[in-house]
């Protein structure tokens, strides 16, 4: 159970981190291609925290699971990463990348 009520916490911020993506697209509608590239990139940042904090708030650093626990950390952050690179290859046209 405590598993939980530290997960909340993260579940809540990664929704907020979703919604800064979100907002940020809308913002940046009109803005140059390098301005918006830029603050894609930041906005999924605020994904990342998440992320790396999130497993550790959790608990699972613990004992042996190491090797687990740094190997979810990676792909979980390679996830985030990999969000951010499709969005910013949608949103900024290919000659202006």
């Amino acid at each position: 159970m405590h598993a939980f009520f530290y997960a909340v916490p993260v579940i809540i911020y990664f929704f907020v981190g979703a919604a800064v993506v979100y907002v940020t697209l809308r913002r940046t509608a009109e803005e140059s291609p390098a301005t918006r590239r830029a603050e894609i990139w930041r906005a999924y940042t605020v994904l990342l925290m998440p992320v790396l904090v999130g497993p550790i708030l959790i608990g699972g650093i613990s004992g042996g699971n190491l090797l687990r626990f740094l190997a979810a950390e990676i792909i979980l952050a390679a996830a985030v990463l990999l969000a951010a690179a499709i969005t910013v290859r949608k949103a900024v046209p290919s000659r202006d990348r």
